[in-house]
Formats: structure tokens, C-alpha cells, sequence
């Protein structure tokens, strides 16, 4: 694959490029950022360069147009193992990819112009290819953010042991359906729109009303539901629960989830008929890790919502809190309707 941008050269990697290719993959942060061991010699780094060169049709350099200098690299391979393990994406046929770029080339927009060309070549020249996946490490969210830009949603995580220390990777997904809408996925609009209620409608709804129902993919594919309280705050659901359980069985295995919540309604003069205004989140849950910052502080306002008593949530707080999961559901979609029961 050879492909030019505004910038960029993305090409196979050349013998002459040894030199740039030090200049740029001698980072330790890099490796790190990478999972790479971080005790690699240069005796390493020309085994990693042979290799570059032994296989063309999978590694990528990515280099300045102006001076063919080399910066960076895309990696194009088959799914990793976790991926192909997965029950929904391991039946799909999809190609994965990494990267990295050099320190001084940072926050320029260049990588994500390089991953874009190789995004848009693999779909056009595979009809068949239906997902192009990337994953990122935890600790790093410049590279979320990254994957994020090119219409990346993160589907699942698994745990990695790397130079002794236990990383979570998180596996991002880009569907061909959300490629060809210019990397926005097309949410099902509703039919009834006349019956649709406003987003400042939805968001009152969603900070008034005390409970809802989240909806997972349970055990051998069934749907399964549980009521849940919980509390909203700038654009995302936050719930608490015990640490295992089906709920959290399920959101390791696919983190997509759907919330509803309903108000009590209300009666016009002279009818029997309830009108009930309903709102229903979609969007993805992550399992948040109790060194989070803030998050006991969003433990205590959920507690407070429920609880009159400051000091009791306190209490509850203090006794309970190693014993309690939270969890952070991010809106993607909302819609709201008014229905009436008649």
C-alpha cells in the first residue's frame, strides 16, 4: 500500500530510512505507550527494522512529504486474539491497526490524516471488510481521543501484563455503516415524531425521575434488565451496584446498553387515559476503577439524591464503599416520547 495526503507519505519502509526510524522509536515512552518492553537494546531496535523491511504489505511508514522523512508508522494486521475470541466481532471480517509517531510530530493532526488514507484504502478495496479495529491502553487518553476522531467506539477491554505491571486495552471498533456516513453512526429515528419529545424535555425527565431500567446482553444472548436509581451529570448516567453479578458479567462482554425512564404521568380533565412521557438512553458503560478521580464524590451526590440524611450517606459511604461498583454510562443517542394509554 503506498498512499499520499496533504502531508504525508504512507509507504513501505526503504533500507535508507534506518536512521529516521531510530531517531523516533528510540523513546522509551513510546515503547511503553506501545507495549513494548522497556529494556530493548539497539541490537532490538535493527531486529524490529529487519522485520519492517521483510514485510511490506503490513508495516507503514509514515513519512513528511517534504523530505521523505520518516515519522512515524501504521502497523495493518488480522484481528488480535481477543478480538477474534469476541462473540460479535470474531464472526465479522475486519483488519486491526496500531501506530505510533515520533514525540516532535505530536498534536498536529498527522496520524489521524495517515490512519484516515489507510482506513478509507482498506474499505474501498475490500467490499467484503466490515469493521477496521485499533485498540488503547488506559493510562494513555490522547490515544482515545485519536481513535475516538476517526469514529471509533470502544466495544470491550481485556487485561495485558506488560514490563510487570497489568494494563487494560481497550478495543475500539469502526463499523462500515459508521465509515460511510463520514464516521457518524445512523441512529434509527423514530417513528411517531409528532409524539417526540425535545432534548430539554429528555434531560428533565432524566434529573427528576428517581429511577429506570437498563437493558444488557445477558447470558446466551438474552436481553436482560434491571431496575436501577441513578444519578445524571453533564451528558453521562452514573449507577452503583454490588462487584459481581450478571450486570457486570454482561457489561465486560459488550458495554452497549440502552436506559429507560419514565415519568408517573398524568391524567387530562374528564379522561382516564395516563399521558407518560418516556425517555431512552443508548449508549456505553464503563466499569470505573475506584482510584477515579472524583468518584467518591460522585458516590455521595448519588447517595444524597435518595438519602435526606448527609450524615447517614456518610456512614453508608465509609462502611460500604470497598463493596460497591460504580459505573459511568456516556449518552451516544437519546430520544423521548409522549404516549398516551388510550
Amino acid at each position: 500500500m503506498e498512499l499520499t495526503t496533504e502531508r504525508l507519505f504512507i509507504r513501505p519502509y526503504r533500507e535508507s530510512d534506518w536512521e529516521a526510524y531510530y531517531d523516533y522509536f528510540k523513546d522509551k515512552d513510546l515503547w511503553r505507550m506501545m507495549g513494548y518492553r522497556l529494556d530493548m537494546t539497539d541490537e532490538d531496535l535493527e531486529k524490529d527494522f529487519a522485520w519492517r523491511l521483510e514485510n511490506p504489505e503490513k508495516v507503514l511508514a509514515v513519512a513528511l512529504r517534504e523530505g521523505d522523512r520518516v515519522i512515524g508508522h501504521i502497523v495493518v494486521s488480522e484481528p488480535n486474539p481477543p478480538v477474534l475470541a469476541d462473540p460479535v466481532w470474531g464472526r465479522k471480517k475486519g483488519r486491526s491497526f496500531s501506530f505510533a509517531l515520533h514525540g516532535d510530530y505530536r498534536r498536529q493532526g498527522l496520524m489521524k490524516e495517515a490512519l484516515r488514507a489507510v482506513i478509507d484504502r482498506l474499505f474501498t478495496e475490500d467490499p467484503a471488510l466490515e469493521f477496521v479495529n485499533g485498540g488503547w491502553f488506559s493510562f494513555n487518553p490522547a490515544s482515545e481521543a485519536l481513535h475516538r476522531s476517526l469514529g471509533m467506539l470502544p466495544e470491550f477491554s481485556h487485561l495485558l501484563m506488560r514490563n510487570g505491571e497489568q494494563i487494560e486495552v481497550i478495543e475500539g471498533f469502526l463499523t462500515r455503516a459508521v465509515w460511510e456516513h463520514g464516521g457518524k453512526r445512523d441512529w434509527r429515528r423514530m417513528r411517531r415524531f409528532k409524539q417526540q419529545l425535545s432534548e430539554a424535555e429528555c434531560l428533565e425527565i432524566l434529573k427528576k425521575e428517581p429511577r429506570g431500567v437498563m437493558a444488557v446482553l445477558g447470558d446466551d444472548g438474552y436481553p436482560y434488565t434491571v431496575p436501577l436509581d441513578f444519578l445524571y451529570r453533564d451528558g453521562k448516567l452514573y449507577f452503583h451496584g454490588a462487584r459481581e453479578g450478571h450486570k457486570l458479567d454482561a457489561l465486560r462482554r459488550c458495554n452497549k446498553v440502552s436506559f429507560c425512564v419514565m415519568d408517573e404521568g398524568y391524567r387530562r380533565e374528564g379522561e382516564w387515559a395516563l399521558n407518560i412521557r418516556s425517555v431512552v438512553v443508548f449508549g456505553r458503560v464503563r466499569i470505573l476503577p475506584w482510584d477515579e478521580p472524583g468518584i467518591e464524590e460522585l458516590l455521595r451526590a448519588l447517595g444524597n439524591r435518595y438519602n435526606p440524611d448527609p450524615a447517614d450517606v456518610e456512614k453508608e459511604i465509609r462502611g460500604h464503599i470497598h463493596r460497591v461498583q460504580m459505573l459511568e454510562l456516556t449518552i451516544e443517542h437519546m430520544t423521548g416520547k409522549l404516549v398516551n394509554e388510550s
